[in-house]
């Protein structure tokens, strides 16, 4: 039992420091993403630290109390800060516009149900990734404009008009799908992206690259898996640097992903971000029984500069 709690002890800390360095540096991102579940170890490890036998095992033990304490607090700080409001801004008759992103990888079940989802609660523009053509066929048949990128499995269905639909490639990594949604009489840029794991080199290129895609137009949404929770240092550095906003942002830090078919022990891998002259007016995470990623669904009011002036 003694060497039980030293190994608790001992890990809770080094773990903790791992992942608070992990905000800030991405050579340290990996532990970051799991900075929800450690936050638990430091938990136990501080309920340990008021035991007798860790009172006879240390040299002060209030003093490692508080050091356990403290830890823990600062770990708490960044998913905490996801519950702050989200930044307005002041818009101009805005217009409306809903999406629904989900990763269906490839389950047949999986497209029939986000297909019963997006007919129970209709929205503009569903944006897919990991479907194929064959299990799309006769599915979302309400969208009369669709894109697709064959070699990265991402689609973007959509009741407005898609505008200069391209495909961006990304070096060792799955492209980009940009196209520019036509709201009545403004555009919106929407990208759908679905990014290696954080394992790879190539996360962090593409990463930089998205921060390029993000700043080259005036309103940009950016909805896909990016394979890295919201506090890790590469995708804050992204996010922040883009100017881009969360739209979990007081929304709760519900998990998109699940190792797990009980879905139980997952992480919130899958945004929707937003820039520009956007307002976020609602998100939800819609859970699923037939993928390992469940859906998000997000409400955005629409500023900015008309395309063209009104008619009288």
């Amino acid at each position: 039992m003694t060497w039980l709690l030293k190994l608790v002890i001992a890990s809770s800390l080094l773990l903790a420091c791992a992942a608070l360095g992990g905000v800030f540096v991405p050579a340290l991102a990996i532990f970051t993403h799991f900075i929800c579940y450690l936050l638990l170890l430091s938990l136990f490890a501080l309920l340990l630290s008021f035991t007798p036998t860790f009172s006879g095992l240390s040299w002060r033990p209030s003093i490692w109390r508080k050091l356990i304490l403290l830890t823990l607090i600062l770990q708490a700080i960044a998913p905490l800060s996801m519950l702050l409001p989200a930044d307005k801004v002041d818009l101009e008759s805005p217009q409306h516009i809903s999406l629904i992103w989900m990763n269906l990888h490839y389950e047949q079940q999986a497209v029939n149900e986000l297909d019963d989802i997006v007919a129970k609660t209709p929205c503009d523009v569903v944006a897919i990734a990991e479907a194929g053509a064959a299990q799309l066929r006769g599915k979302f048949q309400q969208y009369p404009h669709s894109y697709e990128v064959d070699e990265a499995a991402l689609v973007v269905f959509s009741k407005y008009p898609l505008l200069n639909a391209k495909k961006i490639t990304n070096k060792n990594d799955r492209s980009f799908l940009q196209v520019d949604i036509a709201v009545a009489r403004r555009r919106v840029r929407l990208v759908t992206a679905h990014l290696v794991w954080p394992i790879y080199s190539a996360h962090l290129t593409t990463l930089e690259n998205a921060t390029e895609v993000a700043s080259s137009f005036e309103n940009v949404i950016m909805a896909g898996d990016f394979n890295s929770t919201p506090w890790a240092a590469p995708f804050r550095q992204f996010v922040n640097t883009a100017k881009l906003q969360h739209s979990r942002q007081s929304y709760g830090l519900q998990n998109s992903w699940y190792a797990d078919k009980s879905k139980i022990i997952g992480l919130p891998i899958d945004h929707i971000l937003y820039g520009g002259n956007i307002n976020l007016t609602d998100f939800e995470v819609i859970e699923t029984l037939n993928s390992d990623h469940n859906a998000l669904r997000g409400e955005y009011d629409l500023g900015g500069k008309f395309l063209r002036k009104a008619r009288d």
